[in-house]
């Protein structure tokens, strides 16, 4: 039989080039014939001819299964040939027959050619009303299932995807069943059963399933697993794209990983060597002899140590805060006056104390600059004080000098200060 369409099909290649005019002679005129030199119409794109072959065909065939498939033909090669209402008319027209006669097998036949016109259309919702009844006619076509689930997908019904996914047996579950169920469970963070789905389809070869599982693995930081995985797809001939992806992520991820380790012990390294420094101060003798005024980064501060407790104080002036002034609450010519304040215990040539800063613009605006007392670390010498706030991670060292040490003050160029 397929040898002999073939021959047909070759015949009727060069009828084509003579004309549609050929088909038209007594010889030509048997039903089965058109419908065959109809299909090699198709065969190369003339479907507008096929389309009135078939649809004549239909017209002059009295059996009612013939007569069905031909219009059913037509339907599809008018859509496809650009003409969507001589579609839709015979569409009408199969409606009404299928539905007139209570014939379960047209019923099925007629939602199989609206499923070609819907994605020919390539409209998604014809399409799904499509499935959906053809679900309906069959509730065990789980291949149509697969189809009505994945389109739900698609269209961001994911619980609607995941229903009918579940829908399908366990033991009439493909691969690629079982590789979307994970995919559905994963949508709603239901990881464990997402694994369980994705190992299903794994340990039946699916390529993408363990792409997914190795995505999962490596997400949750087991790497070495998700690269053993990815070793064992890329082995199998034919593998999914994504393998390819997995791999590159794979790559990717452990040079992330790298440079952010080397990131944070770069930013860690001036605190690790301080924090090294604070330890080996605490065993040195206390120096007795230093100085009493240090220059800081906001002014000037005064120290004074009472046996082994220390304190360092300084103040300074400057303009209001800027959105106190632009909220009308405080004039922008007011200044305010800031007071700094370290206490704390001296131990050898370290101090652990207090830090606490406040200033007189509370009683000016809600906008204060008060804060609560911060922890701060000390490391004294005969030339520097140099303090760490622990709290914050990302914090540096911040130097006060001996006053006479310093030849320029830090604002000079900024308001008077006290």
């Amino acid at each position: 039989m397929r040898a002999t369409t073939a021959i047909v099909s070759f015949l009727v290649a060069v009828v084509i080039w003579r004309g549609y005019a050929v088909c038209r002679r007594t010889t030509l005129r048997s039903p089965r014939f058109r419908r065959l030199y109809a299909r090699a119409l198709r065969h190369f794109d003339k479907d507008a001819v096929a389309a009135r072959l078939y649809d004549e065909v239909a017209a002059q065939t009295a059996d009612q299964t013939e007569h069905f498939d031909s219009l059913c033909r037509a339907a599809s090669a008018y859509q496809t040939s650009g003409d969507p209402q001589k579609a839709a008319r015979i569409l009408r027209q199969l409606r009404a027959e299928a539905h007139s006669g209570g014939n379960a097998k047209l019923l099925k036949e007629l939602y199989s050619t609206m499923l070609d016109l819907a994605e020919l259309q390539k409209d998604q919702y014809f399409q799904l009303g499509v499935l959906e009844g053809q679900i309906d006619q069959s509730p065990a076509s789980y291949r149509t299932r697969f189809a009505l689930a994945y389109l739900h997908s698609q269209l961001g019904h994911e619980d609607l995807a995941l229903h009918h996914y579940l829908q399908i047996p366990a033991d009439e579950r493909q691969p690629m069943d079982w590789n979307n169920l994970g995919v559905a469970y994963n949508n709603f963070k239901v990881r464990g059963r997402a694994v369980q789905a994705f190992r299903k389809s794994e340990t039946a070869g699916e390529t993408l399933a363990m792409a997914n599982l190795g995505y999962q693995l490596l997400n949750a930081g087991f790497v070495s697993e998700a690269q053993a995985i990815c070793t064992k797809a890329l082995t199998i001939e034919g593998f999914h794209a994504n393998v390819g992806h997995l791999s590159v992520a794979l790559r990717e991820h452990s040079e992330a990983e790298q440079k952010s380790v080397e990131a944070t012990l770069d930013q860690a390294k001036q605190r690790a060597e301080y924090y090294n420094s604070f330890g080996n101060s605490l065993g040195m003798s206390e120096l007795t002899d230093l100085a009493t005024v240090w220059v800081g980064p906001e002014c000037e501060l005064s120290l004074r140590i009472d046996g082994d407790q220390m304190s360092l104080d300084g103040s300074y002036q400057r303009a209001a805060n800027a959105l106190s002034a632009a909220l009308g609450m405080v004039s922008s010519s007011v200044t305010v006056r800031h007071e700094l304040k370290f206490t704390g215990a001296l131990r050898g040539r370290a101090v652990v104390g207090l830090f606490k800063r406040t200033s007189d613009e509370k009683s000016r605006s809600l906008l204060s600059a008060q804060t609560e007392p911060q922890r701060f670390l000390m490391i004294v010498s005969e030339e520097t004080l140099t303090v760490l706030y622990p709290s914050e991670n990302s914090a540096v060292p911040v130097l006060f000098r001996r006053r006479e040490a310093v030849a320029q003050l830090p604002w000079q160029n900024e308001l008077p200060r006290e």
